[in-house]
């Protein structure tokens, strides 16, 4: 059996009316800030109970335009995670801003307790992000930042539909950002994003930054806009299928606790919790010393899998700082890896490569 990591192809919000009403968006000649980019924002902002969305042209924009929304100083210092990818890192230098590292837990997640440690930084924002899909302190980190006059970034890239205690991820910042890149849980035709804010006063720089720092047409009221509109097509794509997120998420749950069943007993995790707090993005396995070794036997069985993510910041080229050290971030680096994910994945499939995990596991070659 071939099961690739992802399949994009399988999407079953595409019904028959979806490609009719998509010819009639494209014949209507009106392709950007139209109705469905409306429809869009006001229907994302009911379903996160938050007065402000707006609509953007990719994720790592919205990390941009919500890092330069807040109006700090150049060079202030914006606390980020290193095992999440660099984007973090890549917005602050694009917003002209200090990226300050702290390390996280073994789950991935910034944890209220590491902020204790580098609240001596002078720290003007955190940018947290729901790694995984999954939502953790951030209550905690939410009182922290309020106590501290610091502000809250979320970063929802991978966690949209997750909610602790009632409140869904996106609603506990300052202000949030959302990728809808296609393999996101909510995923365009495409790049897109939004920010997500329940202040009019940042909302209104928002909406200024994205469109060239415009105040009206051809008149520049702020410095450092950009154009990121998100476009008419993918407004659509990402409003049909926003209507099916809860369900797909609670999908991708099923699937994560099957991976979990095959795992018990032995000396791997499955990162996670079947919780509400916790979409199911990644399947993400902490196979300690042994990750090539179940890697190269998923292969040998036609399973993909991926790395989420093999590089810390501060181990990258790019970003390279021989003198900080964050354990747990590079020990993640060196120990996960990510199974096949998606709600599309057949019955079989998922029998398949539960059989396949467990067949690895009781052949005795995990650590001890």
């Amino acid at each position: 059996m071939n099961l690739p990591f992802n399949d994009l192809s399988r999407s079953e919000t595409m019904s028959e009316d979806f490609f009719v009403n998509l010819a009639e968006l494209i014949r209507s000649g009106h392709y950007l800030s139209g109705p469905h980019t409306r429809n869009f924002e006001n229907s994302l902002a009911e379903y996160l109970c938050v007065p402000f969305v707006k609509a953007l042209s990719s994720g790592t924009s919205a990390l941009v335009l919500a890092l330069k929304s807040l109006g700090l100083p150049e060079r202030s210092n914006v606390l980020i995670t290193a095992n999440s990818g660099g984007y973090a890192r890549i917005a602050a230098e694009m917003a002209n801003l200090n990226s300050v590292y702290v390390d996280v837990g073994l789950d991935g997640l910034l944890t209220s307790k590491d902020l204790e440690d580098v609240a001596t930084e002078n720290i003007q924002a955190i940018i947290v992000t729901h790694l995984y899909g999954q939502v953790g302190e951030i209550e905690e980190i939410q009182t922290f930042c309020q106590r501290n006059q610091i502000y809250l970034i979320e970063d929802c890239a991978q966690s949209l539909g997750a909610r602790k205690n009632g409140k869904y991820a996106g609603s506990w910042g300052d202000v949030s950002t959302f990728s809808f890149y296609p393999t996101k849980n909510l995923g365009a035709m495409g790049d897109a994003g939004a920010i997500a804010t329940s202040s009019e006063t940042i909302y209104g720089r928002i909406e200024k930054l994205s469109q060239y720092g415009w105040g009206t047409k051809y008149s520049i009221e702020m410095k450092g806009g950009e154009n990121s509109r998100m476009d008419e097509i993918q407004a659509f794509v990402l409003s049909e299928k926003l209507m099916h997120l809860d369900s797909l998420n609670e999908r991708r749950r099923q699937i994560w606790r099957r991976y979990e069943q095959a795992l018990e007993g032995s000396s791997y995790r499955l990162i996670g919790q079947p919780t509400e707090s916790f979409v199911a993005h990644l399947a993400v396995v902490d196979a300690k010393n042994d990750r090539d070794a179940f890697r190269s036997f998923l292969d040998t069985k036609g399973i993909q899998t991926a790395i989420h993510y093999p590089i810390p910041d501060h181990r990258q080229l790019g970003f390279y700082d021989e003198l900080l050290s964050l354990p747990n971030s590079e020990y993640l680096g060196r120990s996960i890896f990510s199974l096949p994910l998606f709600p599309e994945l057949t019955e079989g499939e998922v029998a398949y490569l539960c059989t396949s995990i467990s067949k690895f596991v009781s052949d005795g070659r995990f650590s001890e």
